[in-house]
């Protein structure tokens, strides 16, 4: 093989392979990626006892509570958390809906948010059903998650 004939080959390569790097890089694909709404993966309840969170679903009333999100999001940061509180023997009808509460990372290097201000359980012992969704900051909402808690 001559060496005109292999520096055509090399260029033809290289710029088969330049074209395909710019359509992945920006093609519609990723676009749509980064304008999907967050997921919801998880969710856990847990006491604030002494600035530090403790894990369960199990409460008294006054406790002060929050939560830990897992969440995927394209690209976006999350920034609200939107909760309603159903009581007991009303779950789908009697609720309270809380005003939105700031979001905050739970680390840098996790994918989970915790609510900046932690909320205190009032009202009736029994089980209740906690109905959770975050925002991004693209205003696109998660699904809904569905978490039950005890209150003694």
């Amino acid at each position: 093989m001559t060496k005109r004939r292999l520096s055509c080959r090399c260029l033809v390569f290289m710029m088969l392979l330049a074209f395909a790097g710019c359509q992945t890089a920006g093609s519609g694909v990723q676009d749509l990626l980064d304008d999907s709404p967050p997921v919801i993966r998880h969710a856990q309840s847990g006491k604030i006892v002494d600035d530090k969170y403790i894990a369960t679903s199990s409460f008294q009333i006054g406790d002060t509570v929050n939560f830990v999100i897992s969440v995927d999001s394209a690209g976006q940061d999350i920034l609200m958390v939107h909760l309603k509180e159903y009581y007991p023997d009303s779950m789908n009808q009697d609720h309270t809906e809380f005003k939105p509460i700031e979001a905050v990372p739970r680390s840098k290097k996790s994918k989970s948010v915790m609510l900046k201000e932690p909320i205190q359980f009032v009202g009736p012992p029994g089980e209740r059903k906690f109905e959770i969704q975050v925002e991004d900051e693209a205003n696109h909402f998660s699904n809904i998650y569905n978490l039950h808690l005890i209150i003694h």
